[in-house]
């Protein structure tokens, strides 16, 4: 019998040599990346306590609760801006009429006072500008970070972001200084989130997605007393005074960031001599490497941008309306804040989704899950049953755990498609792109809402912030499929 005849009538038979060839070259490329990996390990990846690594991992969760934490809480601010902008609060004797009812603290926002002059379109432009510059700022500092490091980053942004929120309280009733002032916090924001996740991947490689859920929890842990914070205070002291306490503890915090703060130079291979370069070497080097748009080349980069774009923005904006939307439901402003803390509380929890990627699931697919989980939360729970208040703690709980999950992952999951020297850049290049497209987003959802007098308009609100979360996890879901096919691995 011919090859030809036996490999028709045995056809597993004539593919032997191929598979095996496939399986010898699958082994050697495992044994290769086993050692690449062990070679780059880094020092919290040969000792998770090692002490410098430790002091670093707290630096960046105190200054995630500046970024994060205070962003979380936006949903509790936004209130208080619109009082002020109304000429409804630091005003004594018109304070104490807002106390009423055995539940707390009721917010003279919809009711009992002159008729609105700031609308919640006008309102939104606060928080839009905001999230632009936190999320575009760091395009700015992730050369720098590439180059020397994050040290003198994270002085700079702690510095103004302290400044930024004193003047805040200083912003009388004019909408203009909100914006730009709110605007200054968000760059503050910016700069030091990129310095937070740079610099903890000069600590991790191999426990990245573990430490990065861990500094998250400054997020949640802020999401969790800021509001609480700014509730009780507002109710006893006014906006200017409670601004100006909100000014200490984000000083508070930025100084413990600062002193905690360190550069690895030793484990990785950052430009520290730069003795030789002129002055105009290195704005040529800062010109070409600040914005690099030779990235969005990369179809993979062009889609994990988005998906981290919808992951950020989708969150943001129900941070910004849920407080809104409670009220408009029927809920007691006491109410509105329990579900604010409530979810971040849950939130907590979900920073285990970190641990559940790198022992078992792999960053791609929990982010996956987790954004599909958030986007039915909306769907499910806010869309059909939100005057309901069990199910309102049911969103509470799958929403908070489900956020925390991927938000912590998006950052990290662009080391799969970089070295470890292109971090930074890409890093911010890629939060570049998500403020881009924050600012028509969150304006879009504002004339949604309208006048929040509607339950129709929430209704295709809460549509709207679900079709953009799916959007994200069809992205990661895209890198996934593509790097490994429909195999399961870890991915």
């Amino acid at each position: 019998m011919s090859k030809n005849d036996e490999s028709m009538t045995n056809p597993h038979r004539s593919n032997e040599p191929v598979i095996m060839r496939e399986l010898d070259l699958h082994m050697s490329l495992s044994s290769d990346s086993l050692e690449t990996e062990k070679s780059h390990l880094l020092p919290g990846d040969k000792n998770i306590f090692d002490p410098r690594a430790t002091k670093n991992t707290i630096s960046s969760l105190l200054g995630m609760t500046i970024v994060f934490g205070v962003l979380n809480s936006s949903g509790a601010l936004e209130p208080l801006i619109f009082d002020a902008l109304n000429n409804r609060s630091n005003n004594s004797n018109k304070r104490h009429k807002f106390l009423s009812h055995s539940n707390g603290y009721i917010f003279s926002a919809r009711t009992n006072f002159s008729k609105q002059t700031v609308s919640s379109v006008n309102i939104s432009w606060v928080f839009s500008v905001n999230l632009f510059f936190l999320l575009g700022a760091g395009i700015f500092a992730g050369c720098k970070v590439d180059r020397s490091g994050v040290k003198s980053l994270t002085y700079s942004s702690c510095a103004l972001a302290t400044i930024s929120m004193f003047c805040f309280a200083k912003s009388g009733n004019k909408l203009a200084n909100f914006i730009v002032l709110y605007g200054f916090f968000g760059v503050a924001q910016g700069v030091l989130m990129t310095c937070c996740f740079s610099g903890l991947s000069c600590w991790y490689s191999k426990n990245l997605a573990t430490f990065s859920a861990a500094i998250s929890l400054g997020g949640s842990i802020g999401g969790i007393v800021f509001p609480i914070f700014i509730r009780k205070s507002y109710a006893k002291f006014g906006y200017e005074t409670t601004i100006l306490i909100y000014g200490g503890i984000v000083a508070f915090l930025g100084i413990g960031c600062s002193l905690l703060c360190d550069d690895n130079f030793e484990e990785r291979n950052l430009n520290t001599n730069k003795k030789d370069e002129s002055f105009s070497d290195v704005c040529k080097i800062y010109f070409k490497d600040t914005i690099n748009l030779k990235y969005f080349l990369s179809l993979k980069f062009i889609i994990i941008s988005i998906g981290l774009s919808a992951a950020e923005i989708g969150t943001s904006i129900v941070a910004t309306y849920l407080t809104s939307y409670c009220t408009k439901k029927g809920y007691s402003q006491q109410e509105s804040y329990n579900f604010i803390t409530i979810m971040n509380a849950f939130g907590l929890l979900g920073r285990f989704w970190g641990v559940i990627a790198d022992r078992w699931l792999g960053k791609f697919q929990v982010i996956i899950t987790c954004m599909m989980i958030a986007a039915l939360s909306n769907f499910i729970f806010l869309l059909a049953f939100g005057k309901h208040t069990w199910a309102m703690y049911l969103f509470c709980a799958f929403y908070g755990s489900s956020i925390s999950g991927f938000l912590s992952l998006c950052p990290t999951a662009v080391s799969s498609l970089c070295n470890d020297n292109d971090f930074g850049k890409r890093f911010s290049t890629m939060y570049l792109f998500a403020a881009c497209t924050s600012i028509p987003l969150l304006e879009i959802s504002g004339v949604i809402i309208g006048d929040q007098d509607s339950n129709i308009r929430y209704q295709q609100f809460w549509i709207f912030t679900s079709l953009i979360l799916l959007l994200g996890s069809f992205c990661y879901l895209y890198l996934r499929i593509s790097a490994v096919g429909l195999r399961w691995l870890k991915y």
